[in-house]
């Protein structure tokens, strides 16, 4: 610390206050979006520049060691990217479609294509399999 010690302090505790209030003014929209599922009411051309800007401030923060910053930029980074998800239909289809595509096996992949094949049909409750034989008696 320098000479001027009570500044100092009083910078120290201002600084906090204000990386309280920038991770606390996130969050209000952050619920409000997942609430909606939706932020198509805000501006794709506002998120997108609020997230490149999240990012060169952190690249900077990290380089120059202020801590500070970095924590109020990551806090900005964190939910500007949450609220693109709902902003942004495509990324929302990629991730459930990756996250759908990797919970099916290869097994149940083949199951299904050969079920298909032979037009059956597998009853889940009960373990049965109708292949339609008793429709051709």
């Amino acid at each position: 610390m320098s000479s001027n010690q009570p500044i100092d302090i009083f910078f120290a505790v201002l600084i906090n206050i204000a990386n309280v209030i920038g991770i606390l003014y996130n969050i209000p929209q952050m619920v409000h979006t997942y609430r909606r599922k939706t932020a198509d009411d805000i501006s794709a051309l506002f998120l997108n520049l609020r997230t490149l800007c999240s990012v060169i401030w952190i690249i900077y923060s990290v380089y120059y060691q202020l801590w500070y910053v970095l924590i109020s930029f990551a806090s900005s980074l964190v939910s500007s990217v949450f609220i693109s998800y709902y902003r942004f239909e495509w990324i929302r289809k990629f991730i459930q479609r990756r996250d759908s595509d990797s919970v099916k096996t290869e097994k149940e992949k083949e199951v299904k294509t050969y079920a298909e094949m032979v037009d059956i049909v597998i009853d889940p409750r009960e373990g049965t399999v109708d292949n339609g034989d008793d429709a051709r008696e």
